[in-house]
């Protein structure tokens, strides 16, 4: 069914080549910024750039197993405080649950 739809939708003989894509990815890309401001009007929330790259883990350290080991307790570290973060942000939620909150779990709930 869903095939079927984009099938009608986009023919195998259009003219929809890679350079069509890149066009597209231009055009949208200087949209995103103000996209996501307007994300975060709506929603009454500021979104956290989360640095997800390990920051510790280093090859310099493998061949060493105590400096290796060493690397990956400082990781462990910085995502432990990572996932404090998160959660004490969570629990700071269920005590104030305001519109935008609201708002944005009517938003999540409807895609299910």
């Amino acid at each position: 069914m869903c095939c079927d739809a984009l099938q009608m939708m986009f023919p195998a003989d259009c003219l929809w080549t890679p350079s069509v894509n890149v066009v597209i990815a231009g055009v949208f890309i200087f949209l995103l910024k103000p996209f996501s401001y307007l994300i975060e009007y709506i929603l009454l929330a500021k979104a956290d750039i989360l640095p997800i790259w390990p920051e510790f883990l280093d090859e310099k350290c493998l061949p060493r197993a105590d400096d290796a080991l060493e690397c990956v307790r400082k990781e462990l570290q910085r995502e432990l405080v990572l996932a404090q973060g998160m959660f004490s942000k969570t629990m700071d939620l269920a005590g104030k649950f305001n519109e935008g909150i609201r708002r944005m779990s009517s938003m999540l709930s409807c895609g299910q």
